[in-house]
């Protein structure tokens, strides 16, 4: 999981929010979102992180973690890939973003 990691991490670091780095994590993991968040997150694809309101900055974190948490669909030839050991804490804290400000 550390290429999820670093896809956060750069998405974190970069200037906008990107739901293709969501999208990426999701195809690896096969997970299927709650539709309300992952629609929520896709509103803001391509925002700037430094035009988004201090609430929907606050609220991004905990939103990716619902998201790429979601379970897996399982089919018979594929094995679910867990991501609930992704520490988006640990990435915030690591990356220039001061995303709780």
């Amino acid at each position: 999981m550390h290429a999820c990691q670093d896809a956060l991490r750069r998405m974190f670091d970069g200037g906008y929010f990107s739901i293709s780095t969501i999208d990426d994590i999701l195809r690896v993991t096969r997970g299927v979102p709650n539709k309300e968040d992952y629609d929520t997150l896709r509103l803001l694809h391509c925002v700037n992180w430094r035009d988004m309101s201090p609430e929907v900055r606050s609220a991004i974190p905990g939103l990716i973690q619902r998201v790429i948490s979601a379970p897996a669909i399982m089919w018979q030839h594929a094995l679910p890939i867990k991501v609930d050991t992704i520490d988006l804490n640990n990435i915030l804290k690591s990356s220039g973003q001061r995303l709780l400000k």
